[in-house]
C-alpha cells in the first residue's frame, strides 16, 4: 500500500469485512507521509476502502471505492505562488515558470486519480493566502467525489450552507483520460467550475487582490478555468457582490450590487491580477451595476447617483472595445459605444464614444459636472436651469483625455452632448431674498448642447415673464456660456415682441429700472414694440451686468411722466443698454408737432436730446383756458434729460419763445417777434433727497419749487420767485419777491383769482400756498387807483394770521387779519393807515382810465359781502382836500377773501366822485 502511494502510510487501528461481491479495509488515524518529504504528514482521521478485483491481476492495489471522512485539509499558497495540502508541496515553483500553473503529478495523485470512485466526506477546507497576505478561511462539511472512467475524469467538491439552499461551495471539473496513458496530468485536458455563495465566498474574498480599504459583501462567485497541456489557458470569472464600497485614488465609489463578469486567457488574467502591463493581453468585461454612487471628490463637484448601469467591453492590444455602456439616474438614459486606446503621447490615452442621450432633466444637469468646470457655472446652472427636459440627445468624447474637455486645445479632441429641449424655464439671473429679479424665461423649446467647454442653448419659441400674466413672446433665444472652466460668462439674446405696455413692466419688475435710477418708472406707453436683446453676466460677478439692445417703433405712443402730453406717431429705434437709452434719430409728435429724440440718457453721456415745437394751441387739455386765452404761437424748444454721475435724473429745457405771443398783465406782455429766453430744469435738491424745478426768464426773473420725492405728496412743499440775483427759500410755502417799473395787480388779480377758483374745484394745483410776497414797483395800478413807487408785502408774523404793508406816494400802513383753517377770513380785518390820498386833481385823467366797466362787478361773483372791519386813518386827503383823521366801521358780513378791499374801496370812490360833481 505504501510502495503504491510512494508515501508511508501508518495507522492507530484496522478493521476488515466483506459484504456483497467486495471485501473492505477499514483504517482509523491514518498518517501519511510522502518518500520525499518525510518530515511532512497528511492526517486521515478514517479511510475506508473497497478492494477491486483488479488488484489480483495487476498486481497492485485496486479500489472500488475509496471514502475518506472528517478529513482537514489545510490547502496553502506560499510566497513563490507554491502551493501546499498541509506539508506535502503539490506544486514545485518550477511549475510556475512565466506564471503559468500546472498540475503537477506527484505519486500519490498519480494512485488517486487511477482509483474509479473517491468520495470525502464531512471534510474541513482550510485556505491560506501568504502570497496575498490574508487570514486562514475555513469551510467546514465539504462533500468530495472524484470519478474516473476510461475516458474522463470527473471531480465534484460542495460545501453546504445550512443557512441557505444555494449556499455554500461547488467546485465540479471534467478532464480528458488517455486509454494509453492513464495519468499525465502535465499533459490533461479540461474544465473546471468553482461556484461560491453565503459563507462559501470567504474563500474567494481571501482569494481575490483585493485592498484593505474596499469592502462588499459576496454574495456569489462563479469561476470557470478551461486546462490544456496541465496549464490553465482561460479563466471566466463572475461575481455578484452587495454593498460595495470601494476606492480609486480619492474617488470613493458604493454601489448597492455589483454583477460582474470577466474572461480571457489565464496570462492576461494574471497579468491585470498583478498590475502588470497590459498592452498583449486579451480580456472581455461584462457588468451590471444597481445603486451606484461616486464621491464628489476629486473628480466631481456634486456626488453622482446612478440607479442602474451596464456596459460590455473587451481587451485586446492596448485597445479596449466598448460594446455597449448603458447608464440610467434618476434625470437621464445614456447608451454609448466606442474605444480607449493607449497612447503615447498622453498619460490618459486617447477615447472615442458616440451615443444617445434621453430624458435630461434640465434642473438637475448641475449635478454631472467635473471640478475643472468653474463653481460659478454649476451654481447658475443649479439655480437657473428650473424646469425642461433633454431629448433624442447625441453624444459624443473623442480625442485625448488629457486634454478635456478640449477647449483650450481644439485640435486634440471634441466632446459634444445635446439634444431637443422641451417646456425649459431659465431663471437666468436670479435674485437675492428680497431684491427684484430679471424676468425669467419660460415655455422654451428648442436644441441645448455642450461643446468644449462651452453651454449653448437655441430656443426658437418662449416667453419673457415680465409679468406672469401678460408674458412676452420671445423667438430666436439664444443662451450661452462659452467658457465655463474659467471666469465664465453668461450671454442671453432674444428677439421679442409685445405691446409696448408689456416692456415698460421691466421698469418696476427688474433690475431695469435701478440701472435708470427709476427715472422711467412711471412712463406709460402704447403700441406693439419689437425688441431685440443681449444680457451679458459674468457669472463670477453678477452685479457686472451688460445690456445691450434697442426698441423698434411703429407709430407708438409714449408718456414718460404722469400729466406729461403724450410723444405720439414714434417710429424708430430706441437704443438701450445697462447704462441707459438713447437714439440716433427717433421721430414723433408732441402736442400736434414734429418731435426729434437723439443722443444717450445715460451716466457720463451728454444726454438725450429732444428737439421740437411748442403750440399752444393744442395745450388746451393741460393748461387752464383763462391763462391759454393770453397765449398764441408757437415756439421752437430743446429739451435734454441726462444722469449724474451720481446717478440721479437730470432735465434741461430751453426756449427763446420766438413766435410764441403773450397777453398777461404787465410787465408780461409779448409780441411773437420778440425773444424771451426760458430756461427750465429739474434736478437733484441739495439734500439728495428732493427734486427741483428751476427757471429763468429773460435776465432778471427766476423761481425754484422743491418736490419732496419720497413724501406721499406729489406737489410741491416749497418755492420761491423773485427778480433778484439771490434767490432764497422758505421752509414751507411759496416767497414771491419781483420789481417792475409796471405793475398792473387789479388785473393779475383778476387772472389768479380765475385760475385759484378753477384750481380749487380741481382739489389743488401741486404748487405751494403763498406765504411771503413782496412787489415793488415806480407805476402801479391797484384797486382801481394809480400808484407810484408802490412797495406790497404781504407775510405771516404769526401761524393762521397775515399781515400787509403798503408803502407809496399815495398810501402808507399795514392791514392784518386771521384765517381759518379753509383760508377763510376769521373775525376783525384791521386796517391802520398812517396816511390815505384819492384822486388829486393832478389824477384826475388818469383815474378816468381805470373807471370800472358797467359790468365791473364780475369781477366780484356779483357778491358784496363784508367781514367786520375797521379802518384808521391817520392822515386823509381827498380830492386835494385835507380831512384829517377818519374811522370807519362795518359791521361784519361773510366774505371769503381778503379782496373785499377792492369791492370796498370802489365803492367809496364811486360815492366821494359823484358827491364832488355836486361841490360836496
Amino acid at each position: 500500500m505504501s510502495s503504491a502511494l510512494g508515501s508511508q502510510l501508518s495507522f492507530e487501528r484496522i478493521e476488515a469485512s466483506w459484504r456483497g461481491l467486495h471485501p473492505s479495509i477499514e483504517f482509523s488515524g491514518v498518517e501519511l507521509r510522502p518518500e520525499e518529504m518525510p518530515d511532512a504528514s497528511l492526517h486521515i482521521p478514517l479511510l475506508r476502502l473497497k478492494l477491486s478485483w483488479s488488484s489480483l491481476t495487476a498486481r497492485t492495489f485496486h479500489f472500488k471505492h475509496i471514502e475518506i471522512e472528517g478529513l482537514s485539509l489545510p490547502v496553502r499558497r506560499d510566497e513563490q505562488a507554491r502551493l501546499h495540502l498541509g506539508e506535502i508541496e503539490l506544486s514545485p515553483a518550477a511549475a510556475f515558470a512565466d506564471n503559468q500553473p500546472v498540475l503537477n503529478e506527484s505519486e500519490f495523485v498519480h494512485w488517486l486519480v487511477q482509483q474509479p470512485k473517491v468520495s470525502i466526506r464531512d471534510a474541513t477546507l482550510i485556505w491560506e493566502d501568504q502570497l496575498r497576505a490574508k487570514k486562514p478561511v475555513a469551510l467546514d462539511k465539504i462533500q468530495l467525489s472524484l470519478t474516473s472512467t476510461p475516458r474522463r475524469y470527473h471531480v465534484e467538491l460542495h460545501s453546504q450552507d445550512d443557512r441557505a439552499e444555494q449556499a455554500g461551495l461547488l467546485l465540479i471539473a471534467d478532464f480528458e483520460r488517455s486509454v494509453s496513458s492513464p495519468l499525465n496530468l502535465d499533459q490533461a485536458q479540461g474544465r473546471v467550475y468553482v461556484r461560491a455563495a453565503g459563507n462559501g465566498t470567504a474563500l474567494w474574498n481571501s482569494w481575490l487582490p483585493v485592498p484593505d480599504d474596499w469592502s462588499f459583501y459576496l454574495e456569489q462567485a462563479a469561476l470557470w478555468l478551461d486546462i490544456e497541456q496541465g496549464r490553465i489557458e482561460a479563466l471566466r470569472f463572475d461575481t455578484l457582490a452587495t454593498d460595495v464600497a470601494l476606492s480609486a485614488g480619492e474617488q470613493v465609489i458604493t454601489a448597492r450590487r455589483l454583477d460582474a463578469s470577466i474572461q480571457g486567457p489565464w496570462s492576461s488574467i494574471d497579468h491585470w491580477v498583478r498590475g502588470e502591463d497590459l498592452a498583449d493581453t486579451e480580456l472581455s468585461l461584462d457588468a451590471y451595476v444597481e445603486g451606484l454612487r461616486l464621491g464628489a471628490e476629486p473628480i466631481w463637484q456634486h456626488g453622482l447617483e446612478v440607479a442602474r448601469a451596464a456596459l460590455s467591453a473587451s481587451w485586446a492590444g492596448g485597445v479596449l472595445q466598448l460594446s455597449k455602456a448603458a447608464i440610467e439616474t434618476a434625470d437621464f438614459s445614456l447608451t454609448t459605444r466606442g474605444t480607449w486606446t493607449e497612447s503615447a503621447d498622453s498619460d490618459l490615452g486617447e477615447l472615442s464614444l458616440h451615443g444617445e442621450l434621453n430624458a435630461l432633466h434640465l434642473a438637475h444637469l448641475y449635478r454631472y459636472f467635473p471640478v475643472l468646470i468653474d463653481e460659478d457655472v454649476t451654481d447658475w446652472l443649479e439655480h437657473s436651469l428650473v424646469k425642461g427636459q433633454l431629448e433624442q440627445g447625441a453624444f459624443v468624447l473623442s480625442g485625448d483625455l488629457s486634454a478635456f474637455p478640449f477647449n483650450a486645445e481644439p485640435e486634440k479632441g471634441y466632446f459634444y452632448v445635446g439634444g431637443n429641449i422641451r417646456n425649459a424655464s431659465v431663471d437666468y439671473l436670479p435674485a437675492e431674498a428680497g431684491e427684484v429679479s430679471w424676468p425669467p424665461v419660460s415655455g422654451a423649446n428648442g436644441y441645448l448642447y455642450l461643446e468644449r467647454a462651452g453651454l449653448y442653448a437655441d430656443f426658437d419659441q418662449g416667453q419673457i415673464e415680465i409679468d406672469p400674466a401678460r408674458p412676452v413672446q420671445a423667438s430666436r433665444i439664444k443662451v450661452s456660456i462659452p467658457d465655463m472652466e474659467s471666469e465664465a460668462t453668461l450671454v442671453i439674446q432674444a428677439q421679442t415682441a409685445a405691446l409696448a405696455s408689456d416692456y415698460l413692466a421691466l421698469m418696476t419688475r427688474s433690475p431695469l429700472g435701478g440701472l435708470l435710477n427709476h427715472s422711467l418708472d412711471e412712463a406709460k406707453a402704447q403700441g406693439r414694440w419689437q425688441v431685440p436683446l443681449q444680457l451679458t453676466v459674468p457669472l463670477h460677478n453678477p452685479n457686472a451686468i451688460s445690456l445691450q439692445g434697442h426698441i423698434a417703433m411703429s407709430e407708438s405712443t409714449l408718456q414718460l411722466f404722469p400729466d406729461f402730453p403724450l410723444i405720439t406717431k414714434l417710429s424708430g429705434q430706441l437704443e438701450f443698454d445697462e447704462t441707459g437709452v438713447g437714439s440716433d434719430d427717433l421721430k414723433g409728435e408732441w402736442l400736434g408737432q414734429a418731435i426729434t429724440l437723439r443722443d444717450k440718457l445715460a451716466i457720463g453721456e451728454k444726454g438725450l436730446s429732444i428737439e421740437g415745437t411748442l403750440d399752444v394751441a393744442q395745450l388746451k387739455s393741460y393748461v387752464q383756458q383763462e391763462l391759454l386765452e393770453r397765449f398764441s404761437g408757437t415756439a421752437a424748444f430743446l429739451v435734454n434729460m441726462r444722469i449724474a454721475d451720481e446717478g440721479q435724473l437730470l432735465i434741461d429745457s430751453f426756449s427763446t419763445l420766438e413766435g410764441l405771443a403773450l397777453s398777461l398783465p404787465e410787465p408780461f406782455i409779448k409780441t411773437a417777434a420778440q425773444q424771451w429766453p426760458l430756461k427750465l430744469a429739474w434736478m437733484p435738491a441739495a439734500n439728495g433727497n428732493d427734486y427741483r424745478l428751476m427757471m429763468k426768464l429773460g435776465e432778471t426773473l427766476q423761481a425754484e419749487f422743491i418736490q419732496d420725492r419720497a413724501s406721499a405728496a406729489s406737489g410741491f412743499h416749497t418755492g420761491a420767485i423773485t427778480t433778484k440775483d439771490e434767490l432764497r427759500l422758505p421752509e414751507e410755502g411759496l416767497r414771491v419777491d419781483l420789481r417792475y417799473p409796471r405793475l398792473d395787480l387789479d388785473d393779475w388779480y383778476a387772472l389768479i383769482s380765475s385760475l385759484r377758483s378753477r384750481q380749487d374745484r380741481d382739489q389743488g394745483s401741486g404748487w405751494p400756498s403763498l406765504t411771503s410776497l413782496r412787489l415793488q414797483s415806480e407805476q402801479s395800478l391797484m384797486l382801481g387807483l394809480p400808484f407810484s413807487q408802490l412797495t406790497v408785502t404781504a407775510q405771516r408774523p404769526a401761524y393762521k394770521r397775515w399781515r400787509v404793508d403798503l408803502s407809496s406816494t399815495e398810501v402808507a400802513g399795514s392791514i392784518q387779519w386771521a384765517v381759518d383753517a379753509n383760508g377763510d377770513i376769521d373775525g376783525l380785518l384791521d386796517a391802520h393807515l398812517q396816511r390815505l390820498v384819492l384822486w388829486e386833481p393832478a389824477l384826475e385823467s388818469e383815474i378816468k382810465k381805470h373807471e370800472p366797466a358797467e359790468d365791473a362787478e364780475d369781477l366780484f361773483d356779483g357778491d358784496l359781502q363784508l367781514p367786520e372791519l375797521a379802518i384808521r386813518i391817520d392822515h386823509l386827503r381827498v380830492a386835494g382836500l385835507s380831512l384829517g383823521s377818519s374811522t370807519l366801521s362795518v359791521i361784519a358780513l361773510r366774505i371769503k377773501t381778503a379782496g373785499c378791499l377792492i369791492p370796498c374801496i370802489w365803492m367809496l370812490r364811486a360815492f366821494a366822485w359823484k358827491d364832488a360833481e355836486h361841490g360836496v
